[in-house]
């Protein structure tokens, strides 16, 4: 019987910054996964892991008790990439996931459909709404012009007239304080061990610890000259700028609103688009981040694939 190939999975790690950075910049999905900054942050978190397979590079993450693959990093053709996968990942587990965008769809269809021709696999293909990013025009969420966004404009007018405010970018200096607001906030909303934000804050505490070593960006706001507010962020390719992580003060009027324009208008002016992430299936989340008008959304979808039984 010959041997089963088998992909070569390691945990990433800040050795690795170079040479994923170097092949993720030829990614251009938008996803937030496909980036070396948000891999090696939730590293701990979600288990990220990456193996190199001929001219593929190839990611998964731990989430929902069950790994989770990324659509290969490379050049078409992709089937014998997918080949190696299927075998190695059915060779671990009884089903295999991977998670693609909407232009990996188009790339599977034909590989997906021999795999079902064969009688040997069962494959279903389904969408991720709980996963789909939300990507907004840098300019409508740094001016909230047009009747839109009304409500909103009308939150930071409210916080601009009713506080004594400032913004700042983060840095090496004010640092402490932004971690001293975390600690509170995460003491006031109660973070528990099964809540999705256990996570997040793990990651927010990798960003943290390795802030001037990566390209991070973020912006404080200050009410009284307490932080109220801050927003973290990273390139994601030329067009792109990614919202990491984001909190503010709930008892401050309007402080969501204010960071969340000034960051668009001082950190990712640059850059056309601003990824603000999925929203996990949080209904209010959902409502909150549809309510900024998206202009598009990222569509995530999973491939599940099983052997089936042979006669």
């Amino acid at each position: 019987m010959s041997e089963v190939p088998v992909l070569m999975f390691k945990p990433i790690t800040w050795d690795d910054k170079q040479l994923l950075i170097e092949r993720l910049s030829h990614n251009l999905t938008g996803l937030l996964n496909y980036s070396f900054v948000v891999a090696s942050l939730y590293r701990q978190a979600s288990g990220f892991q990456m193996a190199f397979d001929a001219d593929f590079l190839w990611l998964k993450e731990y989430e929902h008790h069950e790994w989770q693959y990324l659509f290969p990093v490379g050049r078409a053709p992709y089937d014998q990439a997918l080949d190696k996968w299927r075998d190695s990942a059915l060779a671990e587990s009884e089903s295999a996931n991977m998670l693609l965008d909407e232009s990996h769809v188009d790339d599977m269809q034909g590989w997906v459909a021999q795999q079902v021709a064969t009688g040997r696999y069962a494959c279903e293909v389904r969408e991720m709404r709980d996963d789909f990013e939300y990507v907004y025009e840098s300019e409508a969420l740094a001016s909230l012009s047009g009747h839109a966004l009304k409500a909103k404009r009308n939150f930071v007018h409210a916080f601009t007239r009713s506080y004594d405010w400032s913004a700042e970018f983060i840095t090496r200096d004010n640092l402490p304080e932004v971690m001293a607001f975390d600690r509170q906030w995460n003491d006031d909303i109660q973070v528990g061990d099964d809540s999705p934000l256990k996570l997040e804050n793990i990651a927010l505490q990798e960003a943290f610890a390795h802030y001037a070593e990566l390209p991070l960006r973020g912006l404080l706001l200050r009410v009284d000259d307490h932080v109220v507010a801050f927003t973290i962020g990273c390139p994601l390719n030329e067009t792109m700028y990614a919202v990491l992580f984001e909190k503010a003060d709930r008892r401050c009027k309007g402080a969501y609103a204010m960071i969340n324009c000034e960051f668009a208008g001082r950190i990712a002016f640059h850059y056309p688009l601003i990824n603000r992430a999925e929203d996990g299936g949080n209904e209010g989340l959902r409502q909150a981040k549809l309510s900024y008008m998206p202009a598009r959304m990222l569509k995530v979808y999973q491939l599940r694939m099983r052997r089936l039984p042979q006669l």
